[in-house]
């Protein structure tokens, strides 16, 4: 408790400076920064004979031929790539943050926005030079809503793609076993729990397997909801209970994987995938390519379809934000303008629905998926998914709901215990900084802070 208030306390101490560093900027930007909402990026400023290095971190691949290609347009601009290690990049974003030498553009995922919702440092895109909101009509609102402070103030970053939560599965494997093979009517058999189990039970009979936890229909329901709504309210409920209880009934059944010691030496997952195991597995869209890698030799027997139980699940985004410290604001808006016009990689939904329209019309089919069009099918389960605001207790309060799911099941505990018990110890643990969080925002819109 003591170590998530003191990191909420940080959140609260940045968001209270908020309200005096909006207004801290660094040179004034070149005019000429208006931009076109339509077809063609705004011309930047006259060009100098100093040339601009505008500094970018990221932690995906694939960013290097965006920006030989913005390079070529821009010759007088020079795109200086740091590639960070995942697990180390929103630690080192912050610390720069903190520290006022943060790059110019920073490129911020999905599981890590919820951090940079109360913080300062990342300059507004509804201002000037950037003006986000001209674009507001041609971004999904669930999407847009992703971006946006915990106070609603601001827009700290501009989404660049997002990815749905589908099922991959192995064709051959189904059809072995007289399960639906084509992705349609798979998704329609799966939308009916027992259907489901009973693939499960069928198929780990004869050792292959439609899971890699033991939660995860805890999972598959985690993706299509916050952990808290916009009032910082635990959103777990009636789906939870559903949840753990197909969770713990895999569990009780002995249907999830049983892993050797050897799976110690590389992720369970790649360890079930190279074995030839796994007959399903769900996954973002945009983790395709990782699939295809690991198996290469299953080439033409993988398929795609949505997820069981009739979800529409999130597993993640790219969104980009400019350092309120840049001296090249406007340089950053137009490299941000050039990216939101491209797809960032393969799997990677478009935010901007123009350049989505686009990757849906195309219609490549995929070899390695028996021919399927999946970028088509990625795009459609985008269009039916909606993304969720993120918070700042996000990612303290999701590692104690999943560590309470897996004690839970441990102790075999029904789903009424274990449900009612993780909710509460969750309301405890966060209900004094979830209320200095309310009350902040409440100062900044003019209300009157709630008496503890």
């Amino acid at each position: 408790m003591k170590k998530l208030y003191g990191v909420c306390s940080l959140l609260v101490s940045c968001m209270i400076m908020i309200t005096g560093c909006t207004g801290m900027q660094s040179a004034s930007p070149p005019a000429g920064s208006e931009h076109a909402v339509e077809s063609d990026l705004p011309p930047l400023p006259p060009q100098t004979n100093e040339k601009i290095k505008l500094r970018l971190w990221v932690s995906e691949e694939g960013w290097d031929e965006h920006i030989e290609a913005y390079e070529r347009l821009h010759p007088q601009i020079e795109i200086v790539l740091t590639r960070n290690r995942t697990e180390e990049h929103k630690e080192k974003m912050l610390d720069a943050l903190a520290n006022r030498r943060a790059p110019d553009l920073m490129v911020i995922s999905k599981d890590d926005l919820g951090e940079f919702t109360a913080i300062s440092g990342l300059a507004d895109l509804r201002q000037s030079p950037f003006q986000a909101e001209t674009y507001m009509k041609d971004v999904p609102p669930a999407l847009w809503q992703t971006t946006q402070s915990f106070d609603k103030q601001r827009m700290f970053a501009f989404p660049l793609a997002t990815s749905p939560l589908v099922t991959y599965y192995r064709a051959d494997i189904l059809a072995q076993f007289g399960f639906p093979t084509e992705p349609e009517e798979l998704a329609r058999y799966m939308e009916i729990t027992d259907n489901w189990l009973k693939m499960a039970k069928t198929l780990a009979e004869h050792g292959y397997y439609i899971n890699d936890r033991p939660d995860t229909p805890f999972f598959l329901y985690q993706s299509t909801t916050g952990v808290f709504d916009d009032q910082l309210r635990f959103t777990g409920g009636g789906h939870f209970f559903s949840a753990y209880y197909l969770s713990r009934k895999l569990k009780q059944g002995g249907l999830d994987p049983k892993l050797h010691e050897q799976v110690e030496e590389e992720p369970p997952e790649e360890y079930l995938l190279r074995s030839g195991s796994m007959a399903m597995i769900y996954r973002g869209a945009n983790e395709y390519e990782r699939i295809r890698n690991m198996t290469p030799k299953t080439a033409g027997k993988w398929r795609v379809t949505r997820l069981p139980f009739d979800l529409n699940g999130w597993a993640g985004s790219s969104s980009i934000s400019v350092s309120q410290y840049s001296s090249y604001k406007v340089y950053a808006w137009d490299f941000i303008q050039f990216m939101m016009k491209r797809q960032l990689a393969p799997g990677q939904v478009p935010a901007y629905l123009p350049v989505r329209k686009e990757v849906e019309l195309a219609g490549s089919s995929n070899l390695f998926f028996g021919g399927q069009q999946v970028e088509t099918l990625f795009v459609r389960l985008a269009n039916q998914m909606k993304e969720f605001a993120l918070t700042p207790l996000d990612t303290k309060v999701q590692k104690s709901l999943n560590d309470g799911i897996k004690h839970m099941m441990m102790k075999n505990a029904d789903a009424a215990t274990a449900i009612t018990d993780i909710i509460s110890q969750i309301r405890r643990e966060t209900e004094y900084d979830r209320q200095i969080l309310l009350d902040e925002r409440r100062l900044l819109e003019g209300s009157k802070p709630t008496m503890r």
